[in-house]
């Protein structure tokens, strides 16, 4: 649920620019070579790249969000209820993927990465993982010659594939398009690329490497709360109900490794300046949330009160982003740069009337 603060960012500020430039929309996808996401931003991201309205994206997660997570986690606070829900999907994922996957078919119909970048010339990278074997996937786009062994996955499955989150969503069996009968079963990439900066850093340089042309990483979080607690001399010992039946154990490592993705990135733009490459990472950061907001941070929010703080937090940040690159400075930073470039070099969407 939190790409709705992800796609709430992207959408002020690209109202913003297209006011500016008097168009009536701009198609954020054909702003960007290469677009990569995970779990609810892997969604988000094959949305952009499909061509797919800032505004329908949008709704998947204010309309859709609540038939999508049925059975929410209770807040912890709520002792008996959390019991009770953890009783209740002892044996089961939380909730469906029926209706998550009749909205993507809505999106995306039977549309394949490789007709996709046919039509929108954008290469895509999502990161999921493969169950049985335990190992890592991303899903490409058939933007380099050797890349022809994802081209036939449909939209649809490969953004069931990255979001299957553990304990929250069932795992997703998907057909592997060049073995007909073979199916793999896949997870929530964000086991291991929540924050895929470093995968889309490194398919840069692969795209790149020839020309050696300069890379511009324009990075965007999804507002995760913060996890981190106080624990006391003699309470290191935690069991079922401390782990949450393991889902504190899910968000322990989605946020570390996000951090650790980040600082990473950090090191490698100056270690590949250093070697002669010109590359920029710039990050959109996310508020500080206050403890009420926090509560409203998890993955399977989708009450009112949810919707209501996650949209308020991404237009609040998108308005500090148009600020950082936009405010009236006379100098502007290399981070409002490239933003500003990036939203003023865009091309418009024109909008149609459902």
């Amino acid at each position: 649920m939190r790409g709705l603060y992800t796609a709430t960012v992207l959408d002020t500020v690209a109202k913003h620019f297209a006011s500016r430039r008097a168009v009536e929309s701009l198609d954020i996808g054909k702003g960007f070579d290469l677009i990569v996401g995970t779990s609810t931003g892997g969604i988000l991201a094959a949305a952009l790249a499909h061509g797919q309205p800032l505004r329908k994206v949008i709704d998947l997660y204010r309309i859709e969000g609540a038939k999508i997570f049925t059975d929410p986690m209770p807040d912890t606070a709520e002792r008996f209820n959390l019991i009770r829900w953890l009783w209740r999907n002892k044996s089961k994922a939380s909730n469906h993927n029926g209706h998550l996957k009749s909205v993507l078919m809505n999106f995306f119909q039977s549309e394949t990465l490789g007709q996709m970048y046919q039509r929108r010339g954008i290469s895509l990278c999502i990161p999921s993982v493969k169950a049985e074997q335990q190992t890592t996937k991303v899903f490409k786009t058939p933007h380099n010659s050797r890349l022809t062994f994802d081209a036939g996955y449909r939209l649809v499955d490969v953004c069931l594939a990255t979001s299957a989150a553990p304990i929250f969503l069932p795992l997703v069996d998907v057909p592997d398009p060049m073995a007909v009968g073979q199916n793999f079963v896949y997870a929530d990439g964000g086991l291991w690329a929540n924050n895929p900066v470093l995968v889309g850093i490194l398919e840069a340089l692969e795209m790149t490497a020839s020309s050696k042309r300069p890379i511009q990483v324009l990075s965007v979080s999804t507002c995760p709360a913060p996890e981190g607690e106080l624990i006391k001399p003699g309470n290191e010992n935690f069991g079922f109900m401390q782990w949450r039946a393991g889902t504190k154990i899910v968000s322990l490592s989605l946020n570390a490794q996000a951090a650790g993705c980040e600082y990473m990135a950090r090191l490698f733009q100056e270690r590949l300046r250093e070697l002669g490459r010109d590359i920029t990472v710039t990050r959109l950061r996310s508020s500080s949330l206050s403890a009420d907001q926090m509560r409203w941070m998890r993955l399977d929010a989708a009450s009112p009160a949810a919707l209501r703080a996650l949209s308020q937090l991404g237009s609040h940040d998108g308005q500090e982003a148009i600020r950082l690159c936009d405010g009236g400075r006379s100098t502007i930073c290399a981070d409002g740069q490239l933003i500003r470039d990036v939203f003023h070099e865009m091309p418009h969407q024109q909008l149609t009337k459902e």
